[in-house]
């Protein structure tokens, strides 16, 4: 049960990666801004949820190279993407 719980959290993470990602592509392509807080709450919110999930990751040794990766590679997305 614990080893699902991991892989849950794991794949949440990279999840989140995902979304901000599809949110910083689209606000690229997007000259108009039509919606403009759902450009930056979308990348908020999915930074808020990395930061989260890899805190839980960090307490694990096993998952520690993952606690690391997932909020450094969603920062660096949210600099980028403003």
């Amino acid at each position: 049960m614990k080893k699902n719980k991991r892989y849950a959290l794991i794949g949440i993470g990279y999840l989140t990666v995902l979304i901000l990602l599809i949110s910083v592509l689209s606000a690229w392509l997007n000259v108009r801004l039509i919606n403009s807080d759902r450009t930056l709450l979308y990348p908020l919110l999915s930074i808020m949820l990395s930061v989260y999930v890899s805190l839980k990751l960090i307490s694990d040794e096993k998952t520690f190279k993952h606690g690391v990766i997932i909020p450094v590679i969603s920062f660096i997305l949210f600099i980028f993407g403003i």
